[in-house]
């Protein structure tokens, strides 16, 4: 049960990361269009009305983009944070039951890379 709880919440995981990169690059032209005006504005010897009002729309609206993405960020870790707390389980009832998962599959049999630390002694 926890193990199908894990693939799910992985698939969500998946699908909010790929939303907040969805989120920036529609931001990013917000960026550039900043940038540019502000490349503009240095060719001006005064900084006229029309350039504060410009500049000031887009900060607004690069200020909404940040917050959209923060909030895609922040929801990002909270699934992250309980994929942790899923495998955790999903561990624990692995190794509490002889190395065998409710399936009957062993936990060693994942496609994860495993670390081993070998010892070499010298002489």
């Amino acid at each position: 049960m926890a193990e199908n709880s894990l693939k799910t919440a992985l698939k969500e995981l998946h699908v909010l990361v790929k939303k907040t990169q969805e989120e920036r690059v529609r931001a990013e032209p917000t960026l550039v269009n900043i940038a540019r005006t502000h490349d503009k504005m240095k060719s001006e010897s005064k900084v006229s009305a029309y350039f504060k009002n410009k500049l000031k729309s887009l900060y607004v609206a690069a200020q909404d983009d940040a917050r959209k993405e923060a909030e895609m960020l922040h929801r990002c870790l909270d699934k992250i944070s309980e994929v942790k707390t899923l495998k955790n389980k999903v561990t624990t009832s692995a190794s509490s039951g002889g190395g065998q998962t409710k399936t009957g599959a062993s936990v060693f049999d994942s496609d994860q890379p495993r670390y081993v630390v070998v010892s070499i002694h010298c002489d």
